[in-house]
């Protein structure tokens, strides 16, 4: 009877021992790494995941703010809005990754905007001199047409503007690599920011 009780309390010890070792490995294996949802998260980009807003005015037949996720571009906000006849695309960087918070304001082509309108059949008389230049809404061709300025300065005051933001004065434009005092003296009476 005494043999037997010892056997039995050896097999008591030996399960506990076993139970404990089984839990202990079931813990391990529970809160090992890839099964943690920070390694998950970590497979999906912050980006991709991250909705964006941007507003997009202009020449286009639906202004407003439209949403897309983090990795969308400049292309797929003007889609959205969708761009009219008269917009001038020529000086919009449409590969661009959008930044939450922007504006995208599309310009009309310039013949667009310089064309006379009619008012009651009457030609309205469109005043001596070339047109101002609108320095926050001009494409390339538009801005070339300013005294001195060829498509690398043009294309250089269109990145000034996406990456600094609109022109709050006509002197802004000294600050765009190029156009010094010289040169802004020669164009000054013919740009304007308020158009």
């Amino acid at each position: 009877m005494y043999i037997e009780r010892k056997q039995q309390l050896a097999i008591i010890v030996i399960a506990a021992v076993l139970l404990f070792t089984a839990g202990h490995r079931v813990a391990l294996w529970k809160s090992s790494p890839k099964d943690s949802p920070v390694d998950v998260n970590q497979l999906v980009t912050e980006g991709s995941t991250r909705e964006i807003s941007v507003h997009v005015t202009g020449a286009v037949q639906r202004p407003g703010v439209y949403s897309f996720p983090g990795q969308a571009r400049v292309m797929d906000a003007v889609e959205k809005a969708v761009p009219l006849a008269a917009a001038d695309m020529q000086g919009i960087n449409l590969a661009r990754l959008l930044k939450d918070g922007e504006k995208i304001e599309i310009p009309e082509k310039a013949e667009a905007v310089q064309s006379p309108k009619v008012s009651s059949g009457v030609k309205t008389v469109t005043p001596a001199g070339p047109a101002r230049v609108n320095i926050n809404r001009a494409g390339v061709r538009e801005l070339e047409s300013l005294p001195g300025l060829g498509p690398a300065l043009a294309q250089r005051v269109i990145n000034y503007r996406e990456n600094k933001g609109l022109f709050t004065s006509e002197e802004e434009i000294k600050n765009v690599p190029g156009i010094g005092e010289k040169k802004y003296e020669q164009i000054k009476g013919r740009i304007t920011v308020n158009q």
